[in-house]
């Protein structure tokens, strides 16, 4: 007969962790996001000293996360034909919202997404933008074609 085990404390997700993170910068109590969670106190202060370390949201308001799996807009030959065709999702997680994914359309997109849209022999585009907003209002982006 050994020592009785501990119970395993619950996994937080990375969605979870942004959002206790938004929450206290909101005013929630710790107490309060234990309950919530279901985790102890000790899980959130971890979770908020985490984030302090790796300054998540220190600073940004607003991050969008444009995934362009595929995009083209290209001549077909065939009676002047040009179909435009994507598979694009916009994550989006902000101080307002919870972070999810939806379907999206070229429309949608940013200029810097999508630079152009008008039909040619070579127009198609692939990868991932991020764009966010800090608290000062200042924007910026970043695209990574695969």
């Amino acid at each position: 007969m050994g020592r009785p085990r501990a119970q395993r404390h619950k996994r937080l997700t990375q969605n979870q962790r942004f959002a206790i993170v938004r929450k206290r910068a909101e005013g929630v109590p710790i107490e309060d996001l234990a309950r919530e969670f279901g985790v102890t106190t000790r899980s959130i202060f971890y979770t908020l000293k985490a984030d302090q370390t790796l300054k998540l949201d220190a600073r940004v308001r607003s991050i969008r996360v444009w995934d362009v799996r595929h995009y083209s807009h290209r001549e077909t030959g065939r009676d002047d034909d040009c179909p435009e065709s994507c598979d694009m999702r916009l994550g989006i997680s902000s101080t307002q919202e919870e972070p999810g994914w939806q379907r999206t359309t070229p429309r949608a997109a940013p200029q810097w997404g999508l630079p152009s849209r008008r039909c040619a022999s070579s127009n198609w585009r692939r990868g991932v933008g991020v764009e966010w907003e800090d608290h000062e209002g200042n924007h910026g982006y970043e695209w990574v074609a695969y």
